[in-house]
């Protein structure tokens, strides 16, 4: 591991663990909510992020580095705790459960947009401008 981490990899390896806590918040939120068909988007979300994480991870690895592998501990509980108050709570929609999620997604965009101010080589700003697009499509949809 570098002792001292340029702004890419610290970019990267930020974009990585939000990457992570969003997986793994969208598994909790899938086994949360009782709608099926938004529990497989759901799923699929995590899917995806868990991929975006697993890129951004072999990234920091080839800039010699090692990527935090693991998200923040404390927030993906809370974040979790979140989700299944959110299930539980007396009227609630399974909407409220996908707007947590979408913070997270909004989150994802915001570090990508700071990574991507960066000067990256054109296969990873490529892929980040998918995930950015991604996460960005996802805010917009009713």
């Amino acid at each position: 591991m570098k002792i001292v981490r340029d702004d890419i990899t610290v970019a990267l390896d930020d974009l990585l663990i939000l990457c992570l806590e969003a997986s793994e918040i969208y598994r909790t939120a899938a086994a949360a909510v009782g709608d099926r068909r938004m529990a497989a988007t759901l799923t699929s979300m995590a899917d995806d992020r868990r991929e975006a994480a697993e890129f951004l991870a072999e990234e920091v690895r080839r800039r010699g580095d090692a990527p935090d592998t693991e998200p923040t501990a404390e927030r993906v509980i809370l974040e979790k705790a979140a989700v299944h108050l959110k299930a539980l709570a007396p009227g609630a929609s399974e909407a409220a459960v996908l707007d947590g999620c979408l913070e997270q997604e909004k989150r994802i965009v915001d570090g990508a947009d700071g990574a991507l101010s960066l000067p990256l080589q054109d296969g990873v700003r490529d892929r980040l401008l998918r995930l950015r697009r991604d996460a960005s499509a996802r805010l917009d949809r009713p």
